[in-house]
């Protein structure tokens, strides 16, 4: 599979093990608008990428994800 369309979600493949990590560059891989989307839609691409067994997901940095990102939210409340 390709991901090269993903910029919130880095992937690495060894030995049919995919790993996806989170690294949103928001603070601590808050939930911004592009993490949302990507997301939404990957788990789908996973499920049809023949090269993977066995999905880590994980985080980048010191956390794995601090929830939504509140600016992201107060900019859709405005």
């Amino acid at each position: 599979m390709k991901y090269e369309s993903y910029s919130s979600l880095k992937f690495s493949n060894t030995d049919r093990v995919l790993t996806v990590t989170i690294d949103s560059g928001a603070r601590m891989n808050a939930v911004n608008d592009d993490l949302h989307r990507e997301l939404a839609l990957v788990f789908t691409d996973l499920q049809n990428d023949p090269d993977c067994d066995i999905v880590v997901l994980t985080g980048a940095g010191d956390a794995f994800c601090a929830g939504g990102d509140m600016e992201w939210f107060q900019e859709m409340i405005d």
